[in-house]
């Protein structure tokens, strides 16, 4: 699941790039665990590590035409798979309460992330 979220970011972004630490952030999680994904993703050929010009202390984390292929072809089970198990279960106004609580649980998280991380 941490992988689809990298690479489902990644390839959201300009130029399907972005720089490890803010890709760190938007996935929620550690410097060190989003390095240790990388390392499985690279071999696998989807992502590769680019030297950050501007900023020799950061890189840029960059999907791969194969990583391109691979988000695209999981795609479509990926969102079957949450309909069928989750979204089908629940009515409309049920969904539109989670929609609601998860945006608010998302902000709670996304502020206690950063408070940790810095």
């Amino acid at each position: 699941m941490a992988d689809y979220e990298v690479m489902a970011q990644l390839s959201e972004a300009p130029g399907r790039r972005m720089r490890m630490s803010e890709l760190a952030e938007v996935a929620m999680l550690s410097k060190s665990r989003l390095s240790h994904r990388m390392k499985v993703m690279e071999k696998a050929g989807w992502i590769k590590r680019e030297e950050c010009a501007e900023d020799r202390r950061g890189n840029w984390a960059v999907m791969t035409e194969k990583g391109r292929r691979a988000i695209v072809a999981a795609a479509p089970d990926h969102v079957s798979s949450v309909r069928k198990r989750f979204i089908d279960q629940l009515s409309a106004k049920e969904q539109e309460s989670l929609t609601s609580t998860f945006a608010h649980l998302t902000d709670e998280l996304r502020i206690q992330f950063i408070e940790e991380r810095d």
